[in-house]
């Protein structure tokens, strides 16, 4: 399972040095700083969204149509976007700024270390993404793995439109857990304009 956004109930601003190129933006945040910003962001019970770039993301980004309009307005109402791969890191290298691997951020190296907090803390975390047999195998991989972790996962192959039964359905599931955060592949939230409200206001129980 991986993810390209994360949202969390926000920390008070946490001062980063922030780089653009390509016209995105990008926030030199590293693993640690970013299990500090989620952590505090949950004690603070306040409101946050934090994206990814990629370079499929990035080049969806520059383009025209419709579906990249709502990405850049995720991305915008975004408060951090954080390096996803290596790619980007290479990248920015190349056109001159100070980005190194301590700035990547993949959810797959991430997780490992803050699940066991999420579980000592009893946080609730919902998951939107990937295909049916994927989320599925991914959430019991994780719950077993993790004992306790507080786990809903949805798959992100469902009718998005906003006034559609399955829409209606994930944001269903998502009230029902009242998550303390919510990891997305950025495609549901652009694609579902009711969830990614939802994804934005994020209240803790």
């Amino acid at each position: 399972m991986s993810a390209n956004c994360v949202s969390v109930v926000a920390s008070p601003s946490l001062s980063v040095e922030t780089i653009t190129f390509l016209g995105a933006k990008i926030d030199l945040i590293t693993p640690l700083r970013l299990l500090d910003l989620v952590s505090n962001s949950i004690s603070a019970r306040q409101k946050i969204v934090i994206a990814h770039h990629n370079l499929h993301s990035l080049c969806l980004h520059s383009r025209s149509d419709w579906d990249a309009v709502s990405l850049r307005r995720f991305y915008d109402e975004a408060q951090y976007t954080l390096a996803d791969g290596m790619s980007m890191v290479a990248l920015g290298r190349l056109l001159g700024h100070r980005i190194g691997i301590r700035h990547r951020v993949a959810y797959n190296d991430w997780l490992p270390f803050m699940l066991p907090i999420a579980v000592q803390r009893e946080w609730r975390i919902f998951y939107l993404g990937s295909t049916p047999d994927a989320a599925a195998k991914g959430g019991e991989v994780l719950c077993n793995r993790f004992p306790g972790l507080q786990l809903k996962v949805h798959h992100g192959h469902f009718d998005a439109q906003y006034e559609s039964d399955d829409n209606a359905k994930v944001m269903a599931e998502y009230l029902a857990i009242a998550p303390t955060f919510c990891l997305s592949e950025w495609e549901c939230l652009v694609r579902s304009s009711g969830f990614t409200r939802i994804s934005m206001t994020l209240m803790p129980m």
